[in-house]
């Protein structure tokens, strides 16, 4: 891979390429986002970042590993028009190798720009970046995973969520994809219970059970309830969590899969008595009493590509998703 990687050459074709156009542009770049992912996901994370384009100029590093061709690199840079007056431009450079381990951290490390901000997008195995260097090494102020491409047992995706909080929540901060692709739905969670003499049914709650999403979704979601209404776990089995209330009480959260493109939530309460949520499709949310219709609202849609853009923008923590680290940590 040395041999082909030449900086001053891909510095000088960057600036080619970004030299062809006469329109005034935004600086060149405001961060570099250096990302890892197998083979296998190259097509679907390059989507992501080509919706990049256009909306914040940046350098992109991707370390695509595991390829079937030989030690390969890709230069290119593209400008879209923002606002009709100015240029907004991604510069790219991709290494693909056929190796599936190791970062080859020198190789990249001098393309990045150390007086702006670095951010790690990675998308392999958890436990291969908490195993890595990156958690005592000081190169990147934010890194970024997508926890819908976890395990699928749920078991072990608490204790992938447990070796990556205890890897890197004291020391760098971290972003999720897919928790913020759930914030639609958490905000479900919380309308469903301020309708009106809702609100005090939330310390009644024996069971919850979600139908119909990943068992990653259903992970986030049961933690972050748990933290928000305060429970300890008792017990973790293959579809669910069992935790003890304030009061000492049981509350079983399950996650059950369905055939059909529906989304469901409900809640039991001590005294018998449902609510629920039910998507049935990716724009509205329906909410129920006792499985009676109390209203029906759009439900907001989030891509991937728009929760990394999301995450980039922040260099900082989601405060709510550090707290359900440490929660995952207290399992």
């Amino acid at each position: 891979m040395n041999s082909i990687l030449n900086l001053h050459a891909i510095e000088t074709k960057i600036n080619e390429l970004l030299g062809q156009s006469s329109l005034p542009r935004q600086r060149s770049r405001i961060y570099t986002v250096v990302s890892y992912y197998p083979s296998k996901l190259a097509a679907e994370y390059q989507s992501y970042f080509d919706f990049l384009t256009g909306k914040r100029p940046l350098r992109l590093i991707c370390v695509e590993r595991g390829t079937s061709q030989q030690n390969a690199l890709e230069v290119a840079a593209s400008c879209k028009l923002r606002y009709g007056t100015e240029e907004v431009c991604l510069e790219k450079i991709i290494l693909r190798t056929q190796e599936a381990e190791g970062l080859m951290i020198d190789l990249w490390l001098p393309l990045l720009d150390h007086d702006l901000p670095a951010i790690l997008v990675w998308a392999e195995c958890w436990a291969k970046l908490a195993n890595s260097s990156f958690k005592d090494e000081a190169i990147f102020d934010k890194i970024i995973i997508n926890s819908e491409q976890s395990s699928s047992t749920l078991k072990v995706a608490l204790q992938e969520l447990r070796i990556l909080g205890q890897a890197f929540s004291s020391l760098t901060a971290l972003g999720d994809i897919l928790w913020t692709r759930l914030s639609p739905l958490r905000l479900s969670i919380a309308r469903l219970f301020e309708q009106s003499g809702n609100l005090s049914l939330l310390s009644r709650i024996t069971t919850f059970k979600m139908r119909g999403l990943s068992v990653n979704h259903f992970l986030l979601i049961a933690l972050w309830l748990a933290e928000r209404l305060n429970y300890r776990l008792k017990e973790i089995s293959n579809n669910g969590l069992s935790f003890i209330k304030p009061d000492n009480q049981l509350c079983l959260m399950t996650s059950e899969a369905t055939l059909d493109n529906r989304a469901e939530i409900t809640f039991k309460i001590d005294t018998g008595q449902t609510l629920s949520l039910v998507a049935k499709d990716n724009h509205r949310v329906d909410y129920l009493f006792n499985e009676r219709l109390l209203l029906t609202q759009p439900l907001i849609s989030l891509s991937p590509a728009e929760c990394l853009l999301t995450e980039l923008d922040s260099i900082s923590s989601d405060p709510i998703y550090e707290l359900l680290l440490r929660k995952a940590l207290r399992l």
